[in-house]
C-alpha cells in the first residue's frame, strides 16, 4: 500500500497553508484548500498505520498506549512510546483520550457518531446562539458531517448490545 505521509528531507521549503492534525478536522480543511489548488502541508504527531498495522491482540494493544497521570502530586513523567496510538491523559478533573498517527483521533474512534440526546443542551454551559439555532444550524451541522464521514451511528447499536445500550444512555 501506497503511504500517505512524506519523510521530512521530502518536504517543500514553503507551504501556502500548514494544518496541525489530521482528523476530522484537519483532514477535512486540507482537503478543500488543496482542492483550491494552494500548497497544503498537514503535521501530525505519531505515525502512518497502514490498515493492517493496528494492533489486533490484547498484548498488540497494551504496548500502543502512552500517557500522563496528572492526578498525582507531583505528576507522573509521560510513559509509554511518545508514538503510543492511544494517548491517555488522567488529569484532576477530566480523562481524555486521544489518538496519535496520521488520522489524529479518528483512528481510534471507530468511525461512530452519536448525537447529543436534546436535554444535554438544556445545561446552561451552552452558548445561548447555539441552543437557539439547535433545530437549524446545528442539526444541519450534524446532517452534513453524517454525508461527508460516513459515520456509523451508535443509534444503530443501540438494543443490539449492553455496549451500545450503555453509549446511548452517556450521549
Amino acid at each position: 500500500m501506497k503511504r500517505l505521509s512524506s519523510s521530512p528531507g521530502d518536504l517543500a521549503e514553503r507551504y501556502a497553508v500548514v494544518v496541525v492534525g489530521s482528523g476530522y478536522g484537519g483532514g477535512v480543511v486540507a482537503a478543500r484548500l488543496a482542492r483550491t489548488g494552494q500548497s497544503v502541508c498537514v503535521l501530525e504527531r505519531g505515525e502512518e498505520i497502514p490498515i493492517d498495522g493496528f494492533p489486533a491482540t490484547r498484548e498488540a494493544l497494551r504496548d500502543r498506549f502512552q500517557g500522563v497521570m496528572e492526578r498525582r502530586t507531583p505528576p507522573d513523567d509521560h510513559s509509554g512510546s511518545w508514538s503510543g496510538l492511544f494517548d491517555v491523559h488522567f488529569g484532576r478533573d477530566m480523562t481524555v483520550l486521544r489518538g496519535c498517527g496520521l488520522g489524529g483521533t479518528s483512528l481510534i474512534g471507530a468511525q461512530l457518531m452519536q448525537e447529543p440526546h436534546p436535554e444535554v443542551f438544556n445545561e446552561s454551559c451552552w452558548p445561548d446562539a447555539l441552543v437557539a439555532d439547535r433545530e437549524g444550524g446545528l442539526r444541519a451541522g450534524f446532517e452534513r458531517a453524517r454525508e461527508i464521514l460516513e459515520p456509523l451511528c451508535f443509534s444503530s447499536l443501540s438494543g443490539s448490545s449492553s455496549r451500545g445500550q450503555a453509549i446511548d444512555r452517556l450521549a
